[in-house]
């Protein structure tokens, strides 16, 4: 009888606050919530930057027990500034839950007064160390200029807690404390209540609840393929509609968890600043349970890296025009893009030829760079670990520069240098031993990893023998390597394989190789090199190609030594 009768006082007192707050997180009251998610961040970030005093803290306990009681006097009178709920919901369980946590707190009341009568001493430590624990709470969870306000108002406050009074007049301190609360927090609540719905929308709409469930169901894993390129796209055609489902890729592959079992016909393509999509892979392929038969698709592609320099800098956001002709197809495709803020352009490309120009401005002179490229086929991937190893095939253009714009990611790098007797021809008044000079000082001067650097024409001379200039060989390889550098003079003709066979013998622990070169490639063809490649292909081949009469060979020649290739005019 006597839990009946709590039952039913406790229903009475707590149902119009859990219809309230069932409301507020119902997202009914936006600006509730919004109170409430704006307390919480506060909170939270204070937890990592509190430094107030001691007793601050403890005032600040008190004081938010103070402002509990407060806001249970008012609560009715605040809410009456806020439109009513109409809604009826079935609190019972609710109620339920709260009845059973109330009298378990009866229950420890009782038990805290049997431990005070039986033992006063023991009794008193344990509220001592309690008070301890609030204290560290409440100094982690401090609030710095607001804990000044909640003091003053405990402070005021504290007689008719301690006396168990309530304040006279209250009717009218209710109603200012809740006219003030409106007026000064309602505009503020607004802008963040359509910040949060704006956010709300935006990480759970329909769309995304439909995906996680789906991705929940099917457990699908993301879909790879080599090449990866944050622009590919795939068009799936759904089976029954006819319609086709566009899905971009993401940097965990591609997301396919929203369809259901069966067998789609995907198509891979590329489109970004073309006049027509370019239609680099379709395939059919099952999933099932979320899983995908096959798993790895191979788009017989490569990711083209073209970047153009001028008077030492970049052709940044310059537009770019071209034409690619792709083997095997009919007609052209037409580029019309820019270039990047580093003057790059990037395009994922299948076995092709590729004209392109770029027109631009630098330190306010104008700039027009024609080039021509033929892209080789990809060395195919048969799943992701080999897809890793696989790079970019990277073109770089300089005109009117001082020195040679070079790009190498080998963390010990050999550069072999021509300098047969056309070497001593001048471009611009600038003869191209000076400027393969002056680059090679500037690399010394700017290296981070392991270089070293041999000269050849007939033969191949080593600056520094076998050794390496790193941070641990500077002080004594640093200027025996920019003083053989200055004693460099062209002379002879040139024996390209002589020179790439001893750095290899020489440096057998290096990792890329750049060939500096302003002409003749042979003995070596495209078959012989690729011959050649295989048997080395631990290492990375990149070339140089120096002034307007270098052999474009040496492009195909970088393709398939997975390094860069680079001209220089």
């Amino acid at each position: 009888m006597e839990t009946k009768i709590k039952v039913e006082r406790i229903f009475r007192e707590y149902d119009e606050l859990i219809v309230y707050t069932k409301s507020v997180f119902l997202l009914e009251r936006p600006i509730d919530l919004s109170v409430l998610f704006a307390v919480t961040l506060l909170v939270t970030y204070k937890i990592y930057h509190s430094d107030i005093p001691f007793f601050s803290l403890l005032f600040l306990l008190i004081a938010i027990y103070f402002l509990l009681q407060l806001l249970f006097l008012n609560y009715k009178n605040i809410s009456k500034y806020i439109p009513t709920n109409k809604v009826k919901y079935d609190n019972t369980d609710v109620i339920s839950f709260i009845v059973e946590l109330r009298l378990i707190i009866d229950e420890c009341f009782i038990e805290i007064k049997k431990s005070r009568d039986s033992n006063h001493n023991r009794y008193y430590l344990k509220l001592a160390i309690i008070a301890l624990l609030l204290s560290i709470v409440t100094f982690m969870l401090s609030l710095s200029i607001i804990f000044y306000i909640l003091a003053i108002v405990s402070l005021f406050l504290l007689p008719y807690v301690l006396f168990g009074k309530k304040p006279e007049n209250t009717k009218g301190a209710k109603n200012m404390i809740a006219t003030y609360i409106v007026l000064f927090g309602k505009p503020s609540l607004k802008i963040v209540k359509v910040i949060l719905r704006h956010t709300y929308y935006y990480l759970f709409s329909i769309s995304s609840l439909y995906s996680a469930k789906n991705e929940l169901h099917n457990e699908a894993k993301p879909f790879m393929v080599s090449i990866f390129h944050e622009d590919l796209v795939c068009l799936v055609e759904i089976t029954g509609s006819g319609r086709m489902q566009e899905y971009r890729i993401s940097s965990k592959g591609f997301d396919f968890s929203d369809l259901n079992d069966g067998e789609y016909v995907f198509n891979f393509i590329f489109k970004k600043g073309l006049s027509k999509p370019i239609s680099l892979k379709k395939t059919k392929i099952s999933i099932k349970n979320g899983e995908y038969k096959p798993d790895f698709i191979d788009l017989s592609a490569s990711i083209v890296s073209l970047s153009f320099n001028a008077y030492d800098k970049p052709v940044q956001s310059s537009k770019i025009t071209g034409t690619i002709l792709i083997e095997g197809s009919c007609g052209a495709w037409h580029i019309d893009s820019m270039t990047d803020s580093k003057g790059f352009y990037k395009i994922v490309l299948p076995k092709s030829k590729v004209e392109v120009m770029v027109k631009g401005m630098v330190d306010g002179k104008p700039v027009c760079i024609n080039e021509s490229y033929t892209i080789e086929e990809s060395k195919p991937a048969s799943n992701i670990e080999e897809a890793k190893t696989i790079r970019a095939k990277s073109f770089n253009k300089s005109v009117n520069g001082s020195v040679y714009d070079i790009y190498t990611t080998g963390k010990k790098t050999v550069y072999l240098c021509d300098i047969s007797g056309s070497m001593a021809l001048s471009v611009n008044g600038v003869s191209q031993i000076e400027k393969l000079k002056s680059t090679l000082k500037k690399k010394i001067e700017e290296n981070k990893n392991s270089i070293s650097i041999a000269a050849w024409n007939r033969i191949t001379d080593f600056s520094i023998g076998n050794e390496w200039l790193n941070s641990e060989t500077e002080v004594k390889n640093k200027n025996r390597l920019i003083n053989w550098v200055d004693s460099l003079r062209p002379s002879g003709g040139n024996n390209m394989v002589q020179a790439i066979l001893s750095g290899i013998s020489q440096f057998s622990d290096a990792e890329e190789f750049v060939v500096l070169c302003d002409g003749d490639t042979s003995p070596f063809d495209l078959a012989s090199w690729s011959t050649f490649c295989r048997d080395n292909s631990k290492y990375i081949f990149s070339f140089v190609g120096i002034g307007s009469s270098s052999d474009d060979a040496m492009k195909q020649m970088s393709q398939v030594g997975n390094g860069q290739y680079s001209r220089v005019d």
